[in-house]
């Protein structure tokens, strides 16, 4: 019997409401290979038949214990299963909600062979007293199952796929309390996308033998319905950090790393981490610190060669990677991978009400803090105050201000802001400063200064308070107009009035730009009307643009421009966006004289009319050289505009368009844009991926910001990586071409790069992958086997490989 379809629809009638969607996923090995099967289905009965068709033909069958998102029934055709590929199966971003809680009760025993009868009966009864024991604290009656190999109980839960690390919690205190030496209560297990058996398939591990035996796994016991275990109960059976009794620090299976402090939180021990996460990982010598391979990649099974692996460097630098493009290339999405939270646990990033936030918020913005305000003027009054509070100084009346200051004072305040007041030049007798004291009215002059969020889509690229400079930086051909373009466009439709000074452009072709980023267009095609005309129209149909073309684009256009567009438009944030800003009209002839007028002027007209303003800068080309090798990025990219030192001056936050990659079948390219500057928050330093797609200037953010730090980490272990390949690769042709089989030190004297020690740890690495093998030849003197490639060896009369030999003899030294 190789399936039992009553099971399966049992284990289905338990998991599933109507709408629900979920993967079915088989996994076998073939060949030494491993197959993943996969598909998505909303059809009950459907499910049934494919997993009782795949049980036997695979060494397991899972589903996802929780439901993923409709969407994915468009991943291939539903309700079918197919070979999957890199990317085609569940991961956590794509699970609806969590409905199920897995308790996975296995025994301890060498990996790939099923248990014995005996460590089965154990892991039975250990289920069945955890069951016993979590009713005895009010839990309802939970699905009672053999895996197989061990025991599971599902309970049903409802909480959000984000839910603050309570899952994990729960399981790892269902590992504190029930495991033992011989029985194991996975921690793993509580990732949104978890999958687990369908009961009611066939579980082949290893070769099917009389004491350890493949078996049929099956519910034992079930209630009709699954009552919810609530958040109460999660809560109080696993308290969050500080809410309960202090972990037992004798405890051998939590690790240091969760009980060593360090500024009020959890040092990291790699070494625990692997044990717990990746416990067939196997460690290799590596000359820049420790090195482990992965047998079997966790993303993507298939690649099962040992192509995965982690690194730690001297320095505690971590990387991590897979050799397969398609697959994880940091050691950031390894562990993600297994721990969504990681990057979040202590809090950092959240609101009071665990809310995530971005490292790109602006602080609060707090309005009228006099508490007079908040008591004795009424709504109307506030209006009043708010709108004068709008109006430029120069307008203002000479009312008297919270503190006793006087507007006509802080209008002299802020033309030294501005650069028009020296020592009284301005005619007000003031000295040009300000004492400590002085400043408050300043200050409260501009809470309600409009802050602008650029962003593309959902996605804030930064946030910066009116009268701010965010220069966009990149080389010639590098899309910066277009990336401007679309974030001007964003603007328009959602926020406000957004200006284009056009000095490269005329109107029309800024216009076409428009067009093909809106209608998935080229350039061309907008020029020459190969776009439908209502479409033009539509593309176009934006109130809230205003484009100044390049025959009349001067600041004092552009200051018409922005009085007018906020009489049109009252109360909305304004974006300007100048492109090029080297190119604005200046009496100035050096060139770097000329940059810092442009610049000077920017400032001067974007803090007297509060808008936001983007500036796009040229790179000169040795800058955009560096810059699309990824060899600056982050901070270091705020020096590549030309002329550098006008842009750090006056710019609040720096963008710069750096290294891209090849093109995908889609048309697009992944570029980083490089946060070299942040004046406003801590968002400097950072690397933001990119897709750009050229043919119509269209840009998305693809995934989170990065720190550069970590980026610039993981790029020297990959050029370290790269030159440990280069010289992995040479030591296979030169043992290729070697007439006989040579030892480890004459192989590795026979290459002139890296040092002896990292040589001969490569040349291990590459016996364990197979690249090299073992012979049946020793060198006199020696009891090591000598080496040489699998190809010669197996056509070499007289050569047998060292593995086909008996144990006694030559070892492997």
């Amino acid at each position: 019997m190789t399936a039992s379809s009553a099971d399966i629809a049992r284990l289905l009638a338990l998991l599933a409401r109507p709408g629900d969607v979920f993967e079915l996923r088989g996994l076998a090995r073939i060949n030494g290979q491993q197959h993943v099967t996969s598909g998505y289905f909303d059809d009950v009965d459907e499910l049934v038949r494919a997993a009782a068709g795949r049980s036997g033909k695979d060494n397991g069958v899972y589903i996802t214990i929780n439901p993923t998102k409709p969407a994915l029934l468009a991943r291939a055709p539903k309700n079918t299963t197919r070979r999957a590929g890199s990317g085609d199966t569940t991961s956590d971003r794509d699970v609806e909600r969590r409905g199920r809680l897995l308790i996975d009760v296995d025994p301890v025993r060498p990996a790939g062979i099923s248990s014995s009868e005996d460590e089965h009966a154990a892991a039975l009864a250990l289920a069945k007293t955890i069951r016993d024991e979590l009713t005895a604290l009010g839990w309802p009656a939970p699905v009672l199952a053999d895996s197989s190999n061990g025991g599971h109980l599902l309970y049903a839960i409802d909480l959000p796929v984000d839910d603050g690390g309570l899952v994990k919690r729960v399981l790892e205190e269902m590992h504190r309390r029930f495991a033992t030496k011989d029985l194991e209560i996975d921690k793993k297990v509580y990732n949104p996308a978890r999958i687990s058996k369908v009961y009611g398939t066939l579980t082949r591990k290893g070769e099917s033998t009389t004491d350890r035996p493949h078996r049929l796994s099956r519910i034992l016991e079930a209630p009709e319905a699954l009552a919810i275990v609530t958040r109460d109960q999660l809560e109080a059976f696993a308290p969050a950090v500080g809410s309960g009794p202090a972990p037992d620090r004798n405890d051998r299976t939590r690790g240091t790393r969760d009980y060593t402090p360090r500024d009020g939180r959890p040092e990291f021990d790699l070494v625990d981490w692997i044990a717990e996460h990746l416990p067939d990982a196997v460690e290799r010598e590596w000359s820049e610190g420790r090195k482990w391979l992965i047998p079997t990649c966790p993303l993507s099974p298939e690649h099962d060669r040992k192509e995965a692996f982690i690194v730690q460097k001297h320095d505690g630098t971590i990387a991590a990677g897979c050799q397969h493009n398609s697959c994880f290339s940091s050691w950031r999405e390894l562990r993600l991978h297994f721990e969504p939270d990681a990057y979040d646990r202590s809090g950092a990033g959240r609101d009071a009400q665990g809310r995530r936030l971005t490292d790109r918020e602006p602080p609060p913005e707090t309005l009228y803090e006099d508490e007079r305000y908040q008591t004795e003027i009424s709504a109307a009054e506030l209006d009043t105050f708010a709108d004068r509070d709008r109006e430029e100084p120069s307008e203002r009346t000479a009312a008297t201000i919270s503190n006793g200051f006087r507007a006509e004072w802080h209008d002299s305040v802020r033309g030294l802001a501005n650069g028009r007041s020296k020592a009284g030049a301005d005619g007000t007798g003031k000295p040009p400063w300000l004492r400590g004291p002085e400043l408050a009215p300043d200050l409260k002059g501009h809470y309600n200064d409009p802050w602008v969020s650029l962003r593309l889509v959902e996605d804030e690229l930064c946030r910066v308070a009116g009268g701010a400079i965010v220069v966009v930086m990149g080389g010639s051909g590098s899309g910066k107009s277009s990336l401007v373009s679309n974030v001007l466009l964003q603007h328009a439709r959602d926020v406000g009035p957004a200006i284009a000074l056009s000095i490269e452009l005329p109107a029309h072709e800024l216009a076409a730009r428009i067009v093909g980023i809106r209608c998935d267009a080229s350039w061309e095609d907008a020029l020459r009307g190969r776009v439908r005309q209502e479409f033009v129209e539509d593309a176009l149909n934006l109130p809230r643009l205003y484009v100044i073309d390049r025959e009349r684009a001067t600041i004092e256009n552009l200051a018409r421009c922005v009085e007018q567009a906020r009489k049109d438009f009252p109360g909305e944030a304004i974006l300007v966006a100048i492109d090029y800003a080297q190119l604005l009209e200046s009496s100035e002839r050096e060139i770097r004289m000329r940059v810092t007028d442009a610049f000077k002027q920017i400032d001067r007209v974007a803090r007297r009319l509060l808008f936001v303003a983007i500036a796009v800068s040229q790179m000169s080309r040795a800058s955009a050289v560096a810059a699309s090798s990824g060899e600056k990025i982050g901070a270091e990219s705020a020096a590549l505009g030309a002329e550098s030192a006008a842009i750090e001056q006056y710019s609040t936050v720096t963008l710069s368009i750096g290294k891209r990659g090849e093109p995908r079948q889609d048309g697009s390219r992944a570029v980083e844009l490089s946060v070299g500057k942040g004046r406003m928050s801590d968002m400097s330093d950072r690397v933001i991926p990119m897709s750009y797609w050229g043919r119509s200037g269209l840009w998305r953010v693809s995934g989170d910001a990065i720190s550069a730090a970590e980026v610039r980490a993981e790029r020297e272990i990959g050029k370290a990586n790269e030159r440990e390949r280069e010289i992995g690769n040479l030591l296979v042709g030169i043992a290729h071409r070697a007439n006989t089989p040579l030892s480890r030190d004459e192989l590795s004297k026979l290459i002139g790069k890296g040092n002896r020690k990292q040589r001969l740890a490569i040349i291990e690495s590459l016996v364990v992958t197979g690249e090299l093998v073992e012979v049946n030849r020793t060198k006199r003197g020696s009891r090591s086997w000598l080496i040489w490639t699998p190809d010669r060896a197996n056509t070499t009369p007289g050569i047998q490989l060292a593995s086909d030999m008996p144990s006694e003899g030559a070892w492997d030294g």
